[in-house]
């Protein structure tokens, strides 16, 4: 309550200077506006400029990267807000130094990537990376930050769980660059937070790049038509404090700006065909499902609004029906095979429903993530049609502490075939899986999950097998209990992943 007192007092007084200026201008007997009035708007993308010598300190070959944050934006300020503990603030950039190592010394196409985005981005300790959206070097849906630490990142990794940024930037790279020209004065209009410096050193490369016959005054006009952050000279980003931590595109960001204003700038007067070579360029427009998933309302499309707490009701009662043995032996049929580190099972159930509803709730992971508890299921990725699970779509699962991996999805035919292979994770590799959906009759149907992988070590895979092929037998037996126990299955589905039944 302290903090947030001061917070508004800072406010209150911020807000009545500017008004006090605002009411002076307004007030004195002004200065008509003479001369032309001409405007010139470019969007440009701030993560791939090359910065030329004089606007970076002497430095040959400077340039922009893609956006990322620093340990000391989360770390806050006492007017901005409080971020992370200090001793979560120098954790974070001692695991920042660790992945820097290792990225540097990497080799391929990768390490050449990595080592150019910290000679922007270095001396910050990147714990944000925005364009491939990462958290001290893992995927935004596997990181983990309780809201107790840092309220966004914890919101960002939520949004990241649930399908909402796949393909939505954190931080708009391609930005609007503006100069208005009202007779003898310029209104320099860029969309971040410039130091008094920074600002200072815009408008002087504006002033010299201005045509001959341009105006005189020139005058800096900050968060327009869009915000990205803050822009801070080389020198202030140097000392990694708040501001320069969340100067997002490296320690040439300013000079990355000088560049664009001065071609904006000197565009004044000229005439509007010239104008037009950058058409094309404009930020990525955001996909409908997506601000859906952000939003926390239901997906736009054919599904059905979610029942969240009919689901986990259904589930539980499932459980009870599942406690005994006899009745998952009756109803699953199955084996598991161990041949060294090489693990088969195969687990087939037969289902009193239609096709599809066996189809959907197997393959749709809003509904299959509870399903498998208590594996832990996410999703990563959206496929390459649009789809959240149609094919090229990734997901996680966590068996249990320590072992976890990620799948992505190779082939999904409707009510006939779903197939995914194994990516990254231990300590299991080589994993390939497909489930095939059988149409019996009208109203029966049924599903054979067949998968093939091997382990890491010796001797673990006589512990994975019986694990997985049980988690995987609970899961579609709940589908089977669930789907005959309730005639409009469609209709009922969670709205939130990675929650208890």
């Amino acid at each position: 309550m302290t903090r947030l007192a001061g917070e508004t007092r800072h406010a209150e007084r911020s807000a009545a200077a500017h008004c006090r200026v605002a009411f002076a201008a307004v007030a004195g007997p002004g200065t008509p506006v003479t001369g032309p009035i001409d405007g010139v708007l470019r969007y440009t993308d701030m993560s791939d400029i090359d910065v030329p010598p004089h606007h970076a300190l002497g430095t040959v070959g400077a340039r922009t990267s893609t956006p990322c944050h620093g340990a000391g934006f989360f770390r806050g300020t006492p007017v901005d807000g409080r971020g992370m503990p200090v001793a979560a603030a120098h954790l974070a950039r001692l695991v920042a130094r660790v992945v820097r190592w290792k990225r540097r010394r990497a080799g391929g196409a990768a390490g050449a990537h990595h080592r150019a985005l910290y000679a922007s981005q270095d001396p910050k300790a990147i714990v944000l990376e925005s364009a491939d959206k990462r958290v001290l070097g893992l995927p935004l849906a596997r990181a983990w930050a309780p809201a107790a630490l840092d309220a966004s990142a914890a919101e960002a990794i939520r949004q990241a769980r649930v399908g909402a940024i796949d393909t939505s930037p954190l931080v708009p790279s391609v930005l609007p660059i503006q100069v208005l020209r009202l007779g003898d004065v310029a209104l320099v209009c860029a969309p971040g937070e410039f130091t008094t410096v920074a600002g200072a050193r815009l408008l002087a490369a504006t002033r010299d790049a201005a045509p001959a016959d341009g105006p005189s005054r020139f005058l800096l006009v900050t968060y327009s038509n869009d915000y990205m952050g803050y822009v801070t000279t080389p020198e202030e980003y140097e000392r990694q404090r708040y501001e320069g931590g969340h100067t997002v595109f490296g320690r040439w960001t300013l000079g990355g700006f000088q560049v664009v204003v001065e071609r904006v700038v000197a565009l004044l007067g000229t005439p509007e065909v010239g104008r037009r070579d950058d058409t094309p360029t404009g930020p990525p427009p955001v996909p409908a499902a997506e601000l859906d998933r952000r939003s926390d309302l239901p997906p736009r499309g054919p599904r059905p609004p979610y029942d969240r707490r009919a689901w986990s009701r259904l589930l539980r009662q499932a459980d009870l029906v599942m406690r005994g043995a006899w009745r998952a032996e009756r109803d699953t049929l199955g084996w598991y095979r161990c041949d060294g580190r090489d693990v088969h099972l195969q687990v087939r159930v037969e289902v009193d429903g239609a096709l599809s509803d066996l189809f959907e709730a197997l393959t749709d992971l809003d509904r299959a993530a509870k399903l498998y508890w208590p594996v832990r299921t996410h999703h990563l990725g959206t496929g390459a049609d649009g789809e959240p699970f149609g094919e090229g779509s990734r997901r996680g699962f966590r068996v249990v502490p320590g072992v976890h991996y990620t799948e992505r999805v190779v082939r999904r035919r409707a009510d006939d075939r779903l197939e995914w292979v194994f990516e990254r994770g231990g300590p299991i590799r080589s994993h390939r899986g497909r489930m095939d959906f059988e149409a019996l009759d009208r109203r029966r149907s049924s599903v054979t999950e067949t998968i093939e992988f091997s382990c890491s070590w010796p001797g673990v895979a006589r512990v994975l097998a019986p694990a997985i092929w049980h988690a995987n037998r609970r899961a579609l037996l709940r589908a089977k209990l669930v789907i005959e126990s309730v005639p409009d299955f469609t209709a009922v589905a969670p709205d939130l992943l990675l929650t208890d039944p």
